[in-house]
């Protein structure tokens, strides 16, 4: 009788090691995963962000270019009113004779 307890209790003290260490396996490969869901969900975000970036670049730049074409139609037609001869109207101007 003693050799069967013993081999029962050997064989389950097995089984339960056994199942311990599948249990610390299991639990390093979901911390695992876990890791690799949490940096996925990250490098989701980060992707998210650099469209939406990329996006207001893009309309800030277009913005940049209409702001750059209305200043320089505003310098050509200040250098045209700089370079613009005066307007003299004769019917103004007095002469006076000494």
């Amino acid at each position: 009788m003693k050799n069967k307890d013993f081999i029962v209790m050997a064989i389950s003290s097995l089984l339960l090691l056994g199942f311990v260490v599948y249990m610390l396996l299991y639990s390093f490969k979901n911390s695992k995963l876990d890791l690799i869901r949490e940096d996925l969900k990250n490098d989701s975000i980060i992707f998210k962000q650099n469209n939406e970036l990329m996006y207001d670049d893009s309309i800030m730049e277009s913005n940049y270019e209409g702001l750059e074409n209305a200043v320089d139609n505003h310098e050509y037609r200040i250098k045209v009113l700089e370079n613009r001869k005066p307007i003299i109207r004769r019917d103004t101007i007095v002469v006076v004779n000494e």
